[in-house]
């Protein structure tokens, strides 16, 4: 660097090589913001996708499937009361729902959402994607389950068998 004195305030000059080395600096980051900003876009699509597949639908292990279910519209409607009560509840049991027709729908969660909207969307999410066809159906997703069973669930479906 060569210091050059011009009425008493000092002033710098670089050398050629001080200014290569800023001028690929300049270009290493203007090559460097595409990059971030295609990072930025996975990262979006990976947030949106992690909450898309929160939700899994299943079946019981055996039996007939489908018997003693709940209505999914009597269900989905009973997702709103559901939310407003339990949605910043810690409970880690499950309630029970009865529809008109005296079948039962058994819900459980542990966690708490984030919102009221959150659940509802949550709730709404299982019965929508899981109602036809399956048993039943669960979203899993920021530290919070949701799992609702649409149809019969016999005791003898919980309990452990004895190997004979």
């Amino acid at each position: 660097m060569i210091s050059v004195s011009v009425s008493g305030a000092p002033v710098r000059a670089h050398s050629s090589s001080s200014a290569t080395r800023q001028s690929s600096r300049c270009l290493s980051l203007l090559f460097l913001i595409p990059a971030m900003q295609f990072l930025l876009k996975v990262s979006v699509v990976l947030a949106l996708a992690s909450s898309a597949i929160a939700g899994q639908c299943s079946n019981h292990n055996k039996g007939a499937h489908k018997l003693d279910c709940v209505s999914k519209s009597e269900l989905s409607q009973h997702g709103s009361d559901y939310c407003d009560t339990h949605w910043d509840t810690k409970s880690g049991t499950w309630s029970n729902f009865a529809d008109s027709s005296g079948h039962t729908a058994n819900i459980g969660m542990v966690g708490l959402f984030s919102s009221k909207a959150a659940c509802k969307s949550a709730f709404a999410e299982i019965v929508d994607s899981c109602y036809n066809g399956w048993d039943g159906g669960a979203w899993v997703a920021y530290g919070t389950l949701l799992h609702i069973n649409f149809c019969k669930w016999g005791s003898d479906d919980k309990a452990p068998k004895e190997e004979l």
